[in-house]
């Protein structure tokens, strides 16, 4: 079965959310703005990766998920 543009696409984008979402958990939203800020004052293409990190709804949503499975998980656990 051949690997089609589309596939590589849709591939691609949910690795870049997937990263998105990752750096947000990990560094938490005040600080994950505060970069995103500070790239959108650089160069040309500093600014088009902070258009392309800014925390979308989709990247906020998949952090809340998270959030949300892990504490379920931990209070099963206890």
């Amino acid at each position: 079965m051949p690997f089609s543009s589309f596939k590589l696409l849709v591939l691609v984008l949910a690795c870049a959310l997937i990263l998105k979402t990752s750096l947000f958990i990990a560094m938490g939203a005040g600080v994950y703005e505060q970069r995103v800020q500070m790239l959108a004052q650089g160069t040309p293409a500093e600014r088009a990766g902070a258009w392309a990190l800014q925390a979308d709804p989709v990247t906020r949503g998949l952090a809340w998920a998270f959030y949300d499975t892990v504490a379920a998980v931990r209070r099963q656990a206890l």
